[in-house]
């Protein structure tokens, strides 16, 4: 994501704000933040004071003057962490342990001193992959249901249709080989949304057909992305038109954007079964 300026002025500069755009809940022990300053002027850091807010909370505060540090995450920084032994930056960055979704939010860094300041934010996410990601074809009521749970933070699905005119069975597809015909989005109907208590999302989407109108196979699609990151979680699969007794339905469950065909089920009309 975009570092976001808040304000510099006078003789203190933030060249650059190192703060991960996006970490995976229990992938990493640790993350350090960074804030690289620079002070043009030496006699302009009198009283000079580093600063981290999380949100709108003032989460580390260090006076270099009188080597004083201080934390509102005792059990989560590391006040002995130090990027330099220059006595103006030494302990200018925040370690942070423990690093759950949590601690997703904006960061911003500020310096100051007696003669100026300046500041800078960038937002971190640590997300969670859902647990179980589903997408079910009920034949005999004609509906397409898609689910993902203990996710995090709130995900974005989407149910909607592909064209596949020279699709074959066995054939790797490009996603971007594809037209789409969006269906339903988390934003609509059909969506269920429940925010659990350790501060999780269930999602639950789903889409009714006409299966009179299909007379070629349609792939249904239900895509799951999380904001702000590189997560997608697919599944799809292929409806074929009424009274033919079997068709190829392909059904995927990637995070990357090839789609494999990689079973076959029997679909027959709902007057005709069991």
């Amino acid at each position: 994501m975009i570092s976001i300026f808040f304000s510099a002025f006078g003789a203190i500069k933030i060249n650059e704000l190192i703060v991960p755009d996006q970490l995976q809940n229990g992938q990493a022990d640790y993350v350090v933040l960074d804030c690289k300053y620079e002070i043009e002027n030496k006699d302009d850091s009198v009283g000079l004071v580093v600063k981290w807010y999380f949100g709108q909370d003032l989460v580390y505060q260090w006076f270099p003057e009188t080597e004083k540090r201080s934390t509102l995450w005792k059990k989560r920084v590391d006040l002995n962490y130090n990027v330099s032994d220059d006595r103006l930056t030494k302990y200018r960055a925040l370690k942070i342990a423990n690093v759950t979704t949590d601690i997703t939010g904006e960061y911003t860094c500020q310096v100051s001193s007696m003669y100026a300041e300046a500041s800078r934010a960038k937002t971190m996410v640590i997300y969670e992959p859902p647990s179980m990601f589903t997408f079910e074809h009920f034949e005999n009521e004609s509906t397409l249901s898609c689910a993902a749970y203990e996710t995090f933070p709130r995900p974005v699905m989407k149910i909607y249709t592909v064209k596949w005119a020279d699709f074959a069975p066995g054939r790797d597809l490009q996603y971007d080989e594809y037209s789409a015909l969006l269906l339903d989005t988390g934003e609509e109907g059909g969506i269920d949304d429940v925010e659990k208590a350790h501060g999780s999302y269930n999602v639950t989407a789903s889409y009714e057909y006409d299966p009179s109108v299909i007379t070629e196979p349609v792939e249904f699609v239900c895509e799951l992305t999380i904001p702000n990151t590189n997560f997608t979680k697919r599944s799809s699969t292929i409806i074929a038109p009424e009274g033919e007794t079997t068709s190829t339905t392909s059904q995927y469950d990637f995070e990357t954007t090839t789609m494999t065909t990689t079973t076959i089920q029997s679909i027959v009309p709902a007057e005709n079964c069991c």
